[in-house]
C-alpha cells in the first residue's frame, strides 16, 4: 500500500510542505497566467472566446477559490479583521473584480462596452503584476522595500491632496485669462486640467499660447468647428507668463522638493528599523503559507472536496458544542430551580438574595 511513510514519498511530501517550496510552485503558477495574459492583450483580445479565454478564466475561478477559502479559515480563527486590514487580500479582491468586469464587457455588443472590457483587463494585468512583488517578501533585501514603498504611497495620498488644490487654482486662473467665456465640454475640461499637470513633468509648449492671426482666429464658429486654433486674448499673453512662474516656483520647486524630503525621511525611519519590519513581514507571509493546501493557486479546485469535508466537519462540531452548551445551561438552571422549591422559605430567601 501506497502511504506517505514511505521514504521516498515523505522526503517529497516534507520538501513540498516548505513554504519556499509552495512560494516557488505559486510563482510558477503566476508566471504563466502573466504570459497567458500578456499573450490574449497583444496578440488574441477579439471579440469570440478562445482558448487563451478560457484559460485565464479557469485559473482565476481557482484564484477566486482560494480567497474565498482563506475568508472562511479567517472567520474560522476569529482573524478575518487581520485578513481585511491586509493590503494584498484587498488588491486580490479589487483584480477579481475588474477581471470578471473586463470579461463580461469585452464580449459586449457596441464598441463602447468593448472598449470598457480592454481598459478593465488591462487594469488587471497591472495589479496581477504588483501581486507578484509579494512573493518577493521572503527576501531580507526586497521585503523591506516593499515596506518603504508601501508608507511612501501613504505619504503621496496626503501630500496630493495639497498639490491638487495648488493645480487646480492655477489650472482655471491661467486659462480663464487666455480663453474665457470657453464652451462647457469634456474635451474642454481636459484642456483647462492638463496645463498644470504636465509641468509637473518639465512639457510645457508655450507657443500654442501666444499665437496671433492669420494662424489662429477669434471667430467662435471657425474655432468651435476645428478650422483654426483660437486665438488667446491680450491680457492672458501679458499676464500668464507670470502666473506660470508662480505656480512653477511652488509646485516644482517647493512642492516636489518637499514630497522628495518626506520621501528621504521615510526611508530613514523604515531602512533603521529594517530588521524589524522584515521579520515581522517574514511571519505573516511563512504563517499565509505554512495554512495554504500542498495545491498551488491555480489548482486549487483539487482541493474542494477535502476543503468541503474539513468546513461540514468543523460546522458539525461547532453546533454540536452550541447545543451541548445550551442543554448543560437548562440542566443546571432546572436543578437550580427544583432546589430552590424544594427548600424551606427561609432558605429560598438566603438563595435568592
Amino acid at each position: 500500500m501506497v502511504t506517505m511513510e514511505k521514504k521516498p514519498l515523505r522526503w517529497f511530501y516534507k520538501k513540498y510542505k516548505l513554504p519556499f517550496m509552495k512560494v516557488l510552485i505559486q510563482m510558477i503558477g503566476y508566471l504563466s497566467l502573466l504570459t497567458g495574459y500578456a499573450y490574449m492583450l497583444l496578440f488574441n483580445i477579439g471579440e469570440d472566446f478562445s482558448y487563451t479565454d478560457y484559460f485565464l478564466i479557469g485559473w482565476m475561478a481557482n484564484f477566486c477559490l482560494h480567497e474565498t477559502k482563506q475568508v472562511l479559515v479567517s472567520v474560522a480563527r476569529k482573524r478575518f479583521e487581520n485578513y481585511a486590514n491586509d493590503w494584498w487580500n484587498r488588491l486580490d479582491w479589487v483584480l477579481m473584480i475588474t477581471f470578471t468586469c473586463g470579461m463580461l464587457l469585452k464580449f459586449g455588443e457596441n464598441s463602447f462596452s468593448n472598449d470598457a472590457g480592454k481598459i478593465f483587463l488591462v487594469v488587471t494585468f497591472i495589479l496581477l503584476c504588483i501581486r507578484i512583488l509579494n512573493m518577493f517578501s521572503m527576501s531580507e533585501f526586497v521585503g523591506p522595500k516593499l515596506i518603504i514603498i508601501q508608507k511612501m504611497f501613504k505619504d503621496t495620498y496626503a501630500f496630493m491632496t495639497i498639490m491638487i488644490v495648488i493645480m487646480i487654482s492655477f489650472n482655471v486662473s491661467y486659462y480663464s485669462l487666455l480663453y474665457p467665456n470657453s464652451e462647457l465640454s469634456w474635451s474642454g475640461i481636459e484642456n483647462i486640467m492638463k496645463n498644470g499637470f504636465w509641468m509637473l513633468f518639465g512639457e510645457f509648449d508655450p507657443e500654442s499660447d501666444t499665437l496671433r492671426e492669420p494662424d489662429c482666429t477669434f471667430d467662435k464658429t471657425a474655432y468651435t468647428n476645428g478650422v483654426l486654433e483660437r486665438c488667446p486674448e491680450t491680457l492672458g499673453v501679458y499676464l500668464s507668463p507670470y502666473v506660470r512662474a508662480i505656480y512653477g516656483l511652488i509646485a516644482i520647486v517647493l512642492m516636489l522638493n518637499l514630497l522628495i524630503a518626506i520621501y528621504s525621511d521615510t526611508f530613514s525611519k523604515v531602512h533603521e528599523e529594517s530588521e524589524f519590519y522584515w521579520s515581522q513581514l517574514q511571519n505573516d507571509f511563512l504563517e499565509e503559507y505554512m495554512l495554504k493546501t500542498i495545491f498551488p493557486v491555480h489548482l486549487q479546485i483539487f482541493a474542494i472536496p477535502a476543503f468541503l469535508l474539513h468546513l461540514i466537519g468543523w460546522m458539525c462540531f461547532y453546533s454540536y458544542n452550541r447545543i451541548r452548551g445550551k442543554h448543560i445551561k437548562e440542566t443546571n438552571d432546572g436543578n437550580y430551580v427544583g432546589k430552590l422549591n424544594a427548600s424551606p422559605m427561609f432558605v429560598r430567601g438566603n438563595l435568592l438574595s
